[in-house]
């Protein structure tokens, strides 16, 4: 089961989850330079964290393995319904994600949420301790965050690209009927 703590700790959770739900759901500026922040301090923290207990057994290697891998196949779906779009003046670019997207996140977060009550119990008949299978589900999270971020800022980049070629070819003025441009 989960752990029994005060009411007061699952309200703040809560108020912050949809805090962060509504942040992301509204448009905000994208700047794929700094698209690598987050997912940068996020492996950093967790090798920090894994450094501390490391697995020492090859199914357990392979578990982990198995989690982020998993976790990037869902962090990149997720990404895909992540809404970019390109100011073709300022090129400015603005993203946003998609209902499908939050439904996405929230079903994880309800599996993740059973399946850790469930798995924390049952955590010995696999061999397993508590903190290796909280280990797994920090690197599905890493996992999820970095391939969404990378997935986004391929998009980004993409459409930028395209709306500066766009531009740059709206620039070139047609010439008059029988006209050639001269090369120079």
């Amino acid at each position: 089961m989960l752990p029994h703590l005060p009411l007061w700790i699952y309200l703040i959770v809560g108020a912050l989850f949809v805090l962060v739900l509504g942040r992301s759901m509204s448009r905000q500026t994208l700047r794929i330079d700094r698209l690598w922040i987050v997912p940068a301090s996020l492996v950093f923290l967790t090798a920090v964290a894994l450094s501390q207990h490391p697995a020492t057994s090859l199914p357990m290697l392979a578990l982990y393995g198995s989690a982020m891998l998993a976790g990037a196949a869902l962090g990149w779906w997720r990404g895909q319904f992540t809404l970019v779009t390109v100011n073709p003046k300022t090129e400015v670019l603005t993203g946003h994600t998609s209902r499908i997207g939050m439904a996405i996140l929230l079903g994880v977060v309800g599996i993740r949420l059973g399946i850790r009550a469930w798995v924390t119990e049952h955590a010995s008949a696999f061999n397993m301790t508590v903190g290796e299978v909280t280990d797994a589900f920090l690197l599905f999270a890493v996992g999820l965050v970095c391939a969404e971020r990378v997935e986004v800022a391929i998009r980004a980049t993409r459409a930028l690209n395209d709306a500066r070629h766009e531009k740059r070819r709206q620039k070139i003025a047609p010439l008059p009927a029988g006209q050639r441009r001269r090369r120079g």
